[in-house]
């Protein structure tokens, strides 16, 4: 292997270079790299690259064949006549003192900066101060926090409402969160401004259509929960507490009250009314046997807002008994104990059982086998609550759009009541139902 050095700047000129005629051969030891070939055209004697490759070529081997073939004595040659070791590093002297040069010349400029900055002198604390302070506002209040005073926008407290009553709901929606002062956080004043377009998207709805107050109170709920940190939060919050006493308190009805009742137990023909099931009218009291999905229809269409009251006692099987019930067209039932006397609500709502939807309350065992129990259920205009000897079981806000009934479960008409049990012998001690609103109506 032939081993040569740059004559100029001393970097080890590759043998490939040469042959491929980026580095020239400026005699039979010595060459220029390709950078040093570049920056000095060759003199007009110079030979050419052909030339060169061939003067390479016959002065030192490039390959074992070639070594072989010259004999290890050329190349010790080359080795012996390359340049000394003095004269590469005086090629390299001149880039060095460069090098030297530039370094100082940065050192000089950083210097220069830093003298200017401790030249410049420091602001003073009034100064600086007034720099930090934003502008003055007349209606700002400043509080005292840790690293000094802080200005806090003035909030105008929203407007005083009156309670909502059923026919005044849809009033309740012109409620317009206050607009708040850009946190700095984009992610805050995103959650805020979305806070905001969710209420007033509520708000909207419920004015065109104000009957429909269970979406109403949804889309409030959603807001309240989720952007309580907003302004919009808590005047969703507000809203939905005045929403809840619409239809008026849970209130139970006294003993005077239940004597004006319809007595519903006169009204069923077993004959002409029974659906599935074996049904039987003794002492006063009905009876059901059976299995499946038993049910019988009572002839009688309740007023718009009623009080529906039953007593009964389950004897045998661990599964549900129904009150039907209807309003506006809608049938629905509540159920005590479906699911293998899992829980009580209503059916159906939304095309979802008791067992899953939002009326679902969990007890097991719902119901226990030869006790007898008092179920109530409250129809109102906006609201339905089920209660099971006087305790609260279930109270919704609805659209009774929403309420539908099952297959398995229909009577002749949407518009009537009716009770059923499945799969579980049952005995209905008294049905009796209030008027609130209204007046109800014998369908026979």
């Amino acid at each position: 292997m032939l081993i040569i050095y740059c004559e100029k700047c001393g970097v080890r000129v590759n043998e490939e270079d040469l042959n491929a005629g980026f580095a020239r051969k400026i005699g039979e030891h010595a060459a220029l790299c390709p950078k040093c070939t570049a920056e000095a055209p060759p003199p007009a004697a110079t030979k050419s690259a052909s030339q060169l490759r061939g003067v390479s070529r016959a002065a030192a081997p490039r390959t074992g064949r070639d070594t072989a073939q010259f004999g290890t004595s050329a190349v010790r040659a080359a080795v012996a006549a390359r340049p000394s070791g003095a004269s590469r590093p005086a090629a390299n002297s001149g880039n060095n003192v460069k090098l030297f040069a530039i370094g100082v010349g940065v050192l000089a400029a950083i210097g220069g900066m830093a003298l200017l900055l401790l030249a410049r002198p420091a602001p003073s604390k009034r100064q600086a101060n007034q720099e930090q302070k934003p502008p003055e506002k007349k209606s700002a209040v400043e509080t005292k926090t840790a690293e000094g005073k802080q200005e806090i926008p003035p909030v105008k407290p929203p407007e005083k409402t009156a309670p909502v009553t059923a026919g005044k709901a849809a009033e309740k929606t012109d409620v317009q969160p206050l607009p708040g002062k850009s946190s700095g956080n984009e992610m805050e004043d995103f959650r805020n401004q979305r806070g905001q377009a969710l209420l007033k998207e509520a708000q909207d709805a419920f004015k065109q259509n104000p009957d429909d107050i269970a979406a109403y109170f949804e889309k409030l709920d959603l807001v309240a929960r989720s952007y309580r940190s907003t302004t919009a939060g808590p005047l969703a919050a507000k809203l939905l507490d005045e929403i809840k006493t619409i239809d008026g308190k849970p209130i139970l009805a006294d003993e005077g009250a239940w004597k004006q009742a319809v007595d519903l137990m006169p009204l069923i023909d077993p004959s002409k009314d029974s659906i599935y099931g074996t049904w039987k009218l003794e002492g006063g009291e009905l009876k059901a046997t059976g299995d499946n999905a038993m049910r019988i229809e009572i002839a009688y269409e309740p007023p718009e807002e009623y009080d529906f009251l039953m007593t009964f006692t389950r004897l045998t099987g661990f599964e549900d008994v129904n009150q039907f019930l209807a309003k506006d067209g809608h049938a629905f039932f509540w159920s005590m104990a479906p699911g293998k006397n899992c829980c009580c609500g209503f059916d159906t709502y939304r095309n979802t059982d008791a067992e899953r939807n939002p009326s679902s309350f969990k007890s097991s065992p719902a119901l226990d086998n030869n006790r007898k129990y008092t179920s109530l259920v409250q129809v109102r205009k906006h609201t339905v609550r089920g209660f099971l000897d006087g305790k609260l079981i279930c109270e919704m806000l609805v659209n009774y759009k929403d309420f539908g009934i099952r297959e398995a479960w229909k009577m002749r008409r949407n518009n009537a009541l009716g009770v059923g049990c499945y799969k579980s012998h049952t005995t209905f001690h008294s049905l009796l139902l209030r008027e609130v609103t209204g007046k109800g109506k014998s369908l026979r």
